[in-house]
Formats: structure tokens, sequence, C-alpha cells
């Protein structure tokens, strides 16, 4: 289990962007274009080429573009490994399993009315929210972690935040145990990973936009 990610601070070099998303399938191609702002069409593209870059990294031969969705909206590869891409701000990841399922969340850190999000809480939860040196922090924290854990049970909104308590690593959601895990080497981002216990987190891969022309 790993996590494959891309920071980036301004707009490509037309020439790269073009043959990049001249690679793509139509469909996602269109996608990419409807996107208003250039930093969320460019996370959307560099979300798909991540998941390229993962299964490359992991030997699996697999088209990344070939993507399934379940009734809730998750994407999935038929017969690949478990997969969860998240991007906030101007950085994606996206994390691939050994085994099992996987989740990630990733969040820039930016001034928030963190009351209005009180609902979403438990009150331990809340109550530790409110005790911490820096509440907005706390709150990017235990938000990171509950969106991880709702992306690695797969059935997303369906569920809701309350019924996932987070104060302890090890979350019970229904009869399914989750392992959460901070990723604190994103400087100015919050970001959790959600897992199965028995599986092992082996670090972070980092990729420039150049690179993905070599998985292309």
């Amino acid at each position: 289990m790993k996590i494959h990610t891309i920071a980036y601070s301004s707009e490509l070099p037309l020439a790269l962007l073009e043959c990049l998303v001249e690679r793509l399938p139509e469909e996602n191609r269109q996608k990419f274009y409807r996107y208003k702002k250039w930093e969320d069409a460019y996370n959307y593209l560099f979300g798909r080429y991540l998941l390229k870059c993962a299964l490359a990294d992991a030997g699996i031969q697999l088209d990344s573009f070939d993507l399934r969705y379940t009734e809730f909206g998750r994407p999935y590869l038929p017969g690949g490994p478990c997969f969860s891409i998240s991007h906030s701000g101007k950085r994606a990841v996206c994390l691939l399993a050994g085994k099992g399922r996987v989740g990630v969340d990733l969040e820039e850190i930016k001034d928030l009315p963190v009351v209005d999000f009180a609902d979403h809480f438990s009150a331990q939860e809340w109550k530790n929210i409110q005790g911490a040196a820096s509440p907005l922090h706390r709150f990017y924290y235990y938000w990171t972690a509950k969106e991880s854990i709702l992306k690695a049970d797969g059935r997303g909104l369906s569920i809701k935040l309350t019924e996932i308590d987070v104060t302890k690593p090890l979350v019970l959601l229904g009869d399914h145990a989750w392992l959460t895990q901070p990723i604190e080497s994103f400087e100015g981002y919050a970001c959790h990973i959600a897992h199965e216990p028995e599986s092992d987190f082996l670090g972070i891969k980092a990729y420039s936009p150049a690179d993905f022309i070599y998985f292309s």
C-alpha cells in the first residue's frame, strides 16, 4: 500500500498539457475541458495519471482509464486492486492497496467557520476540536480521517459522518474495522488513509507532470 502524489504551483507549458490530455480517452478529455477552474481540471487529470503510475509501480498491467463505478459512485478497476484518489488545492494523491480496501482523503487547510460543521461530529470529537490548541487543524484531522473511512467503506455519503468515531485510530463501522493513519508529509494539507488492519503502509512516491509522459 503506497501513496503516489503530485504537487504543482502553476499552469503547465501548453505542449506538455496537450500531450497529457490527448492521451486520455475521449470521455475523459471532454470532462477535463468542462472544468471551469484550471486547478480542478489539473487535479482530475493528475488523479488519472497517478493511478496509471501506481499500477505500473506495482507491476500491474491494467488500463487505468478503464474505470467502472459502483452503485454508490465509487470507481474501481475490474479485476484490479482497490484504490482511492483525492485532491485539494494544488495537490493530488492516489492510494493503491496491496490487498483489501483502502481510502484516502486530502484537504488543503484553509480558514473556515468550523462551528458550521458541528453536526458532523460526535460530542467527544467536538469537545476535542474546541479544546485543541488549533481547533482548525483538529477539525481537518478528524474530517480527513472520517472521509478516508467513507471512501474505504465504499458507500460514501449514504453513511452519516456522526456514525464514524475517529477519536482513536482503530474505527469500527458496522461489523468492519478500519485503521486510520495521518499522513503528515504534505505541508499546508491534512491527509488521512484508512485501510484494513492487516495492510502495511509502504510510503510515498512523488511525481512531476513531466514524469507522466513515461507512463502514458
